[in-house]
């Protein structure tokens, strides 16, 4: 009961942001910031963790929820391990990549 209460409150915080974000409401506060000055993906970034947290809580509902990610988890994995050269990468000599 409480995660999808959780889910409704946060749901309902995007799709508000959603709207001032398309409107450009209320942002040239935020621009008077250092850390804004230039862009604003600070914003988007963080407008991202709050979709990732009620997608979690979703799929935190449902029965496959151990395994709900693990492709994504799978995929940054194996990048990580191609991308950095087996002299630095001990996984990547055992694995013959």
């Amino acid at each position: 009961m409480w995660i999808v209460c959780h889910t409704q409150l946060f749901d309902r915080a995007l799709q508000q942001y959603d709207k001032l974000r398309k409107r450009e409401a209320f942002l040239e506060q935020f621009r008077k910031e250092t850390m804004f000055k230039d862009n604003l993906e600070e914003l988007d970034h963080s407008r991202e963790v709050v979709q990732e947290l009620v997608d979690e809580y979703q799929a935190a509902t449902r029965p496959d929820y151990l395994s709900w990610g693990m492709d994504q988890v799978n995929h940054l994995y194996l990048t990580t391990i191609h991308s950095v050269p087996s002299a630095v990468n001990p996984l990547a000599l055992e694995m013959d990549i």
